[in-house]
């Protein structure tokens, strides 16, 4: 077991690391969206989400399986849900409003990696994983849409509960099912991103604006671009799989 493991996957640690890495390398860390530790960031949150009126997600500091998670664009409301929750450490960060969709569902990817050493680095990423899908349709937050959990978080400690939450007995085709592996997933993204399906169809691959999740690969220098740098268009641009793989190295590698 590496030394400090459980203190780095803390959220408000991480955070802070992430916070020290972005300033001292901004060019490899632009991927990192505003970020604030509650209570040491508040009059930096308070200032950003009063000038911005940007909506931000919170996650408890020791938190795990959604629990405790929620959306606030609104300061006071944010430090008043904290109290109820009983929330004393958090992370608040910039939400990002316009993920890729399937089937107007959001999804994470769960990749794992393995660590063999830290002097010299020594880092293996599985080439399989999971895909996590929420079990309903994605709406940008706003007052009537950003309480709802299952349509905002993907953990599966959440969905499971819901009635749309689907079973699936073979994981490796990325069609259907609420659980699917990472390879299908991948594979279906690489074929149908950009289609459009009739009523009733499945894995029809969009976003909100219609924004490809894959824009987010490297410069020449290898330099990650920002949330905000031009996106590529979803319906222009087929999913490119070897691109997503680099630009996941990279990735783990600026966050190992």
């Amino acid at each position: 077991k590496i030394p400090g493991t459980h203190e780095g996957c803390l959220k408000v640690t991480f955070a802070k690391l992430m916070h020290r890495m972005a300033l001292l390398h901004p060019a490899n860390y632009s991927f990192w969206p505003e970020t604030f530790t509650v209570p040491g960031d508040t009059a930096l949150l308070e200032a950003y989400m009063r000038e911005t009126r940007e909506w931000v997600i919170v996650k408890p500091d020791d938190g795990a399986r959604g629990s405790g998670i929620f959306l606030a664009r609104d300061f006071d409301q944010l430090i008043e849900l904290m109290r109820e929750k009983r929330i004393r450490s958090a992370v608040a960060q910039r939400y990002l409003d316009r993920p890729l969709l399937i089937d107007e569902l959001k999804f994470d990817l769960r990749v794992y990696v393995v660590i063999r050493s830290l002097e010299p680095l020594d880092v293996y990423i599985c080439r399989e994983g999971l895909a996590r899908f929420c079990t309903e349709r994605y709406a940008p937050p706003s007052a009537a849409t950003a309480g709802n959990v299952l349509s905002h978080l993907t953990n599966f400690s959440l969905n499971k509960w819901s009635e749309d939450y689907e079973h699936t007995a073979d994981a490796r085709q990325g069609v259907i099912g609420s659980k699917r592996s990472l390879s299908a997933v991948l594979d279906m993204l690489r074929h149908n991103t950009g289609t459009r399906a009739g009523r009733g169809g499945r894995g029809v691959v969009s976003s909100v604006d219609a924004y490809a999740f894959h824009g987010t690969r490297g410069d020449r220098n290898g330099r990650l671009p920002n949330i905000g740098d031009s996106p590529q268009r979803l319906s222009r641009s087929p999913f490119d799989v070897q691109r997503f793989w680099r630009g996941l190295d990279r990735l783990v590698m600026h966050t190992v």
